[in-house]
């Protein structure tokens, strides 16, 4: 049995496999953009309109090159940069050693951050590099067809130092242990905000929502659980929860869902086996420095040509990182929050 595919599939990151409703609509009567003074520019609104709903875009603009994506790479470069100038290029794929390429070739001054292909860029990278030297533009290829993978803009583009300049009111760690940090993004405008209210009566019981990205996911999650407890804890005001409250939901909101209003900060989860995990972490460092001091103060030994001090420390380590995700991962699905009072004690919110 033979099969003959009429037309090719084209399962590459460019170019693109064009439908046949695009093909059909480019066999059309082509108009010249000089023959009608609004014909043409009334065309290209209306397409770049269009295009504004795809992106999301609510404010900015959107340019449409008649070209490849290594155009719009050097029409974006040529337009924005100059020798005067000093650009962070951000390169884990194609894109990005394009752009090195044409900064070289336009003679603008750069610093170059490479990442491993096929992986997302890691963002601690381009923090150290944007420490060391200050610079006008970042270019980094936000989704990289190359190698279809996804860079984080959210990361890099809030450094800690920016973040710490923008702390309104914070809290000492060894209370509330928060800051209120004001953020003015365009992308945030129009968005639903939760209001901060305080419960003082019959919260045992009630219904709550809580969000997060628990163990690093770069998802946001959402949960719900019963509030199984109210309490004070010295100056503190507590709830405690019965909910997969894990690490990475710490710091979200407190959602009561009959008033959808948020009556407290989530803090930490309770697993039982916190005291047991970090003497076994602690123990094993403690071994694992005696075995150091030993390789550095006596002659080493080898069987089999392994040396079993340092197979002994490998183990240590592997042994001790299990131990913590363990710890991590153990939920026996209660935690904690404290009451949104403290937060509106600050003033810089109302009820």
């Amino acid at each position: 049995m033979s099969f003959e595919i009429k037309k090719p599939i084209l399962m590459i990151p460019g170019p693109m496999d064009v439908p046949d409703e695009v093909l059909r609509r480019c066999g059309h009567q082509v108009f010249p953009h000089y023959d009608s003074p609004t014909l043409f520019p009334e065309f290209y609104h209306q397409l770049t309109e269009k295009t504004k709903v795809i992106f999301g875009l609510k404010e900015g603009y959107v340019f449409i090159p008649n070209g490849s994506g290594t155009v719009a790479v050097n029409m974006a470069i040529a337009s924005l940069c100059t020798p005067d100038d000093n650009v962070l290029v951000i390169d884990n794929g194609t894109f990005g050693a394009y752009a090195e390429k044409n900064l070289n070739a336009l003679g603008i001054p750069y610093t170059l951050v490479k990442g491993e292909w096929g992986k997302a860029i890691d963002s601690d990278l381009v923090h150290n590099a944007m420490k060391k030297k200050k610079h006008k533009f970042i270019y980094m290829t936000h989704n990289e067809s190359s190698t279809t993978i996804v860079n984080p803009i959210t990361p890099i583009r809030y450094l800690p130092a920016t973040l710490y300049a923008q702390v309104v009111a914070e809290s000492l760690e060894e209370e509330y242990d928060y800051a209120v940090i004001k953020i003015d993004e365009p992308e945030l405008q129009g968005r639903y905000r939760f209001h901060f209210n305080v419960f003082t009566n019959g919260t045992v019981g009630e219904q709550v929502l809580f969000f997060g990205f628990p163990f690093g996911t770069t998802h946001l999650t959402s949960h719900v659980g019963y509030i199984s407890s109210d309490f004070h804890d010295n100056r503190v005001h507590k709830f405690q929860i019965d909910g997969s409250i894990n690490p990475g939901n710490s710091g979200g909101p407190l959602i009561c869902i009959s008033s959808e209003q948020a009556i407290g900060i989530v803090t930490r989860t309770q697993t039982g086996l916190e005291k047991d995990f970090d003497q076994l972490v602690e123990a094993i460092g403690r071994n694992v420095a005696v075995l150091e001091n030993s390789r550095q103060s006596r002659a080493r030994v080898s069987i089999a040509g392994i040396d079993p001090v340092a197979a002994t420390q490998f183990t240590l380590n592997i042994l001790a990182k299990l131990s913590f995700n363990l710890k991590r991962s153990a939920n026996v699905g209660i935690g904690y929050a404290y009451s949104s009072e403290h937060i509106l004690s600050t003033g810089l919110f109302s009820a």
